[in-house]
C-alpha cells in the first residue's frame, strides 16, 4: 500500500509520509493549500499544536492506493 498526492502526484510509503509531504509543502505551494481548505481541514493552528488527526484522516481517506 502507498499515498499518492492529489495535488502533485508524488508518492510515499506511509500516511506519515504522506503527512509530511503535505505540511512541507503548505508554504511553498498554494495548491495544497488549496486542496486541504476545499476538503474542509483548516490546519494552521493545529499544525503549531501539534494536532495532525484532521490531516491524517484526510491522507488516508483521499491518498491512499491499494498496490
Amino acid at each position: 500500500m502507498s499515498y499518492k498526492c492529489k495535488v502533485c502526484g508524488k508518492t510515499t510509503a506511509t500516511n506519515l509520509g504522506m503527512r509530511g509531504h503535505v505540511v512541507n509543502s503548505l508554504f511553498r505551494f498554494q495548491d495544497h493549500w488549496q486542496w486541504l481548505k476545499s476538503h474542509g481541514v483548516n490546519i494552521g493552528r493545529k499544525v503549531s499544536q501539534g494536532n495532525y488527526q484532521p490531516l491524517m484522516e484526510l491522507v488516508e481517506k483521499e491518498c491512499k492506493v491499494e498496490d
